[in-house]
């Protein structure tokens, strides 16, 4: 008669051990399910910045005077910062606008902007009418570049290198734009590789299409990494211009948003 007990004892003990180790597998499922999601979460992006700077561009549109204006859609910035702008000038034949990299959102023609000293924008952009813009622009011919001044940029464009009143040139062309780096000689700056870089970002990208001339005018202070860039074109009697300083094939992506 105590056979049957003791069964239902062992019995009971054994569901209970299962239960257990069922509750410890459950608990150790419900952990590596939230430790996942807080991987998840801590590794998730952020967002874009294009979807994150993009509020601006609609916002400034609308302040500006000139008829059919057009802004960079792109303006790189260090990641989760905010384009901030400010309008300089604005009237029916020409606006000119800053951008700023902010840590926080600011509203246009913040005066913080423009009330801290030697706080550099990251990029100007500005649109004139201009009657006799073809006159502002330098010609190249790429079919006259001399054999010990060719270099050969890739994708089948050949650029000039010549060394001029202590600085050292490179030049090529692109359909309707000339190109040009521009260094201080003694600083013995690689600019072929910094041409190539360009070309190679230009072969997937598309500059606007000027009517009849565009100039790339890269420039490398004497001693300093960062460039200064100004790319220039026409479209129509109205001449736009973009200046940043800093890489290179970042103010061509600024220009190649412009829209």
């Amino acid at each position: 008669m105590k056979i049957f007990p003791i069964m239902v004892t062992g019995t009971l003990l054994f569901l209970t051990s299962c239960n257990a180790n069922e509750q410890a597998n459950n608990d150790r499922v419900s952990a590596d399910s939230n430790q996942v999601q807080a991987e998840q979460t801590t590794n998730k992006p952020a967002a874009s910045q294009d979807n994150t700077n993009s509020e601006w561009i609609a916002d400034v549109k609308n302040q500006l005077k000139m008829q059919e204006a057009v802004l960079p859609q792109t303006v790189p910035v260090a990641t989760g910062n905010y384009v901030a702008v400010n309008i300089n000038d604005n009237t029916e034949e020409s606006y000119n606008v800053s951008f700023y990299s902010s840590e926080t959102k600011k509203d246009i023609n913040d005066p913080s902007l423009t009330s801290k000293e030697n706080v550099q924008p990251l990029a100007k952009f500005s649109a004139n009418v201009n009657s006799e813009a073809s006159n502002t622009f330098p010609t190249f011919n790429e079919k006259d570049i001399p054999e010990d001044m060719s270099v050969d940029l890739g994708y089948g464009i050949k650029g000039m290198i010549e060394g001029a009143a202590g600085s050292t040139y490179l030049q090529w062309k692109e359909g309707r734009w000339v190109m040009q780096v521009k260094t201080v000689s003694a600083d013995n700056r690689d600019i072929e590789t910094v041409g190539k870089e360009m070309v190679e970002y230009l072969e997937s990208h598309s500059l606007p299409a000027p009517n009849d001339n565009g100039f790339v005018e890269v420039s490398y202070p004497a001693g300093e990494d960062k460039a200064e860039t100004r790319i220039t074109w026409e479209d129509g009697n109205t001449i736009y211009e973009l200046t940043t300083s800093g890489e290179p094939v970042d103010a061509l992506e600024t220009a190649v948003s412009v829209e």
